[in-house]
């Protein structure tokens, strides 16, 4: 209970100290700007930041009640968003969102942190938002019964016939839920499913008839 109450308390002391300096700082970026940033465009900014600071904190209280610990035993969950935040195109919450969730779909914490980099990677090679590109990802993996060190593979398999056909990842996304439990069921593998829609989708097929058509 003590560490719950310190850990609930990070928010009201983080909100004390920026009402404390909230002067300073304003007056400080407006320094910084050299008088062409006014004093509401300052406040601006630091509103966008509390708020910034208060989602990702959120998220990762939603994050730990899924995975069922506390705040302090993700942190190592909570580190990698910084991390990849700071060094990626993406947000540290938005990164968040990928590992919550991963976790929605059972995933544990360091199978979270095995397969993050690779849901980004391809996020990224098919435009996709975080969220999504993790639960096409993470479902797919659990349909074809592949272990989580799997998900390098499954990506970019998906992404080369995303870029490589008339595939999509919204095609990708509307099929694969479909196709992929009977195609493993055949012995079906990844790549044989995600050519198979590469074809029927060169073909003219939309993504519903196709998924529908090859489950039968």
């Amino acid at each position: 209970s003590k560490e719950l109450a310190r850990e609930e308390s990070g928010g009201g002391f983080f909100k004390r100290l920026v009402g404390n300096y909230s002067g300073g700082i304003i007056k400080a970026l407006t320094r910084i700007a050299g008088g062409f940033l006014s004093v509401g465009a300052a406040v601006g900014i630091l509103k966008s930041a509390t708020k910034t600071i208060t989602d990702f904190e959120q998220a990762n209280a939603v994050l730990a009640s899924i995975l069922g610990k506390s705040r302090s035993e993700i942190e190592g969950l909570t580190s990698s968003a910084k991390q990849l935040g700071a060094t990626t195109e993406y947000t540290a919450s938005q990164v968040t969102e990928l590992q919550t969730v991963l976790a929605k779909l059972g995933f544990n914490e360091q199978q979270i942190r095995a397969m993050q980099a690779s849901v980004l990677q391809f996020a990224t090679a098919v435009r996709a938002n975080l969220a999504d590109a993790a639960s096409l990802a993470g479902a797919t993996l659990r349909a074809f019964n592949l272990d989580a060190s799997e998900t390098e593979r499954v990506g970019s398999v998906m992404a080369v016939g995303a870029n490589k056909s008339a595939l999509s990842f919204e095609y990708l996304n509307n099929s694969m839920s479909t196709i992929a439990p009977v195609a493993n069921s055949f012995g079906f593998s990844i790549e044989d499913t995600v050519a198979l829609l590469g074809y029927l989708s060169n073909a003219g097929f939309d993504a519903s008839t196709a998924a529908t058509s090859t489950r039968n």
